[in-house]
């Protein structure tokens, strides 16, 4: 079922990882904090509007959506409609995008639209002692002979 999300601002200095049509399908590695942008064509005059199926919610959380007119900007040109997700919590969520008339809420979508998220937690929010970045004792090997210097 389809989903509107009203619009957001963007946050400077957060990185981000842009995505568009293109990308369909495939899988993107972020790291917790980070946004990730979906591009994709669209022409509201047609009333078929790009709309969040599924936000893959257990790790994006949406930000908001925009629609940028192409160049040119004609009564009625398309243009590209551009949603932002930030990864909230470590984990792996699909998310569906799908180019629908939202009033109808029956009818199969135009055009589909999915990634797979893989959020990992950033190297500073990780416990010292747990998981991967555990230290590991090791003894170093003393060097043959006499270190002092002396014969």
């Amino acid at each position: 079922m389809c989903r509107w999300v009203p619009p957001g601002v963007e946050e400077a200095g957060v990185p981000q990882v842009t995505c568009t049509e293109a990308d369909d399908g495939r899988d993107i590695h972020v790291r917790v904090g980070d946004s990730v942008a979906v591009t994709l064509p669209e022409n509201p005059t047609t009333g078929h509007l790009w709309l969040i199926a599924s936000e893959a919610s257990a790790v994006l959380v949406a930000q908001g959506t925009r629609f940028s007119p192409g160049a040119g900007a004609a009564p009625g040109a398309s243009g590209a409609r551009t949603f932002t997700f930030r990864a909230q919590v470590a984990g792996v969520g699909l998310l569906k995008l799908h180019l629908c008339r939202p009033w109808r809420t029956t009818a199969a979508p135009l055009a589909s639209f999915s990634l797979t998220v893989h959020s990992r937690k950033r190297a500073r929010d990780v416990i010292p002692g747990r998981g991967r970045c555990r230290s590991r004792n090791r003894r170093i090997a003393e060097p043959p002979g006499d270190v002092t210097g002396r014969a």
